[in-house]
């Protein structure tokens, strides 16, 4: 791996099929603040307003809820040595923002790019900031 690619894993990339890296550790962040999530011992709770949220931003909560793994996991970013949101709402969030072409992936990696629109979009949304 070149220098360049392992910036790019650092910035933005996925842990298994949620975000993580900088990228994911500051998204999560994001929804601890807007109080979408609240971190708990092993899992982050979301909150009733969340709900709402997340399910006015187009996830079907009943349906990540029936999935058979945990459902917010929190998973210690290796690179970050921070939480990031894991389980089964990690999943449908990293698919909810790849179909709004907020993040694509990159090709043959394990890196993710937050697309121009994805930057306004998550400030506008979630007050997250990227450079």
């Amino acid at each position: 791996m070149n220098t360049t690619q392992a910036k790019a894993i650092k910035k933005a990339r996925t842990c298994y099929d949620h975000f993580a890296g900088e990228f994911g550790v500051a998204l999560t962040q994001a929804l601890v603040n807007k109080s979408i999530l609240i971190e708990g011992e092993q899992d982050f709770l979301v909150t009733e307003t969340g709900l709402l949220l997340l399910k006015n931003f187009g996830i079907n909560m009943d349906e990540v809820r029936r999935s058979k793994r945990s459902f917010s996991r929190k998973c210690l970013d290796g690179t970050e040595k921070k939480y990031h949101l894991g389980g089964a709402l990690g999943k449908a969030i990293v698919h909810k923002l790849y179909e709004l072409e907020w993040v694509e992936p990159l090709k043959e990696s394990r890196a993710v790019n937050v697309t121009p629109l994805g930057k306004f979009k998550l400030k506008y949304f979630f007050n997250l900031i990227l450079n």
